[in-house]
């Protein structure tokens, strides 16, 4: 199975104003981080583009025309293409435009490395600058829930430094309602131990699942011993594993083996407690 990305254009043209389509299907194999490019005939001519791998920041990979054309003869048309491609007016270029403004599209920048004439195609190895979107990896990005704790700090601190800046005006000046306002500011109710945890969170390429409507119903927890206990079993729902919290460590996940060795302490205790009893 292959997961399409995109879709870009590949154009020619013979003239100025006489441009023809092959649309393009950018796709990536599910377990691979090979990519290639396939196309549908269009005017009897198949393009495709197999193995695209990146190298040293260059997206290399071979493209092939499968000639089956009725207004030229093979020869005629592996004779054209090949000069097109010496010219250079064959242009890959992402969809948003193909006919009328094909001049003004940003193309990406590839030339050819090698050529393989054979009796009914040519395979073109090209190399091209990684496109900028599609393929470039997802980046890691902070979690969500920082920005909100973030917003709630820099809400305290202009109320704090405006004592005529009621919340009514401030929610205004921000273009949220005092609803949303009153439930940003409660996740500064939150213990610091918890606080300091969102904000060290690292940058990551998924969703966190902690958020702000959960850590809101911690928040309204007076007691801030109960809060951590029920954050670290927030952690555990949502993260996986069996977190706690030390003092002076803060927040951690367990390993198999120091719940193993903790379990087996308790049981332990457990029967020299009962061993007592039966004294």
């Amino acid at each position: 199975m292959a997961t399409i990305l995109s879709e870009a254009i590949l154009l020619w043209r013979e003239n100025l104003y006489d441009w023809y389509n092959v649309r393009i299907l950018l796709c990536r194999r599910r377990k691979s981080n090979i990519l290639f490019l396939q196309t549908v005939p269009t005017n009897g001519l198949t393009a495709t583009v197999e193995k695209m791998t990146k190298e040293e920041g260059k997206m290399v990979g071979k493209l092939k025309y499968l000639i089956n054309a009725d207004e030229m003869t093979p020869e005629e048309r592996l004779e054209r293409i090949t000069q097109l491609m010496a010219q250079g007016v064959l242009r890959l270029i992402w969809e948003g435009g193909t006919t009328k403004n094909a001049e003004a599209e940003q193309p990406c920048k590839w030339k050819v490395v090698q050529v393989e004439e054979h009796s009914n195609c040519l395979d073109f190895k090209i190399q091209m600058d990684a496109p900028r979107e599609n393929l470039t990896p997802i980046q890691p990005k902070p979690p969500r829930i920082q920005k909100y704790l973030k917003q709630a700090q820099e809400l305290s601190r202009r109320l704090e430094e405006d004592p005529h800046l009621t919340k009514s005006a401030l929610a205004k000046e921000i273009g949220i309602s005092r609803f949303e306002l009153r439930h940003n500011l409660r996740l500064l109710h939150l213990a610091p131990e918890i606080q300091k945890f969102i904000m060290d969170l690292p940058p990551s390429k998924k969703d966190y699942p902690i958020t702000k409507r959960k850590l809101r119903k911690i928040s309204m927890i007076f007691n801030h011993h109960e809060q951590k206990d029920r954050f670290c079993e927030l952690l555990s729902q949502t993260m996986g594993g069996n977190w706690i919290y030390e003092i002076g460590k803060g927040f951690k996940l367990l390993e198999k083996n120091t719940i193993k060795n903790e379990v087996q302490a308790k049981c332990q205790e457990t029967q020299i407690i009962f061993a007592d009893t039966q004294k």
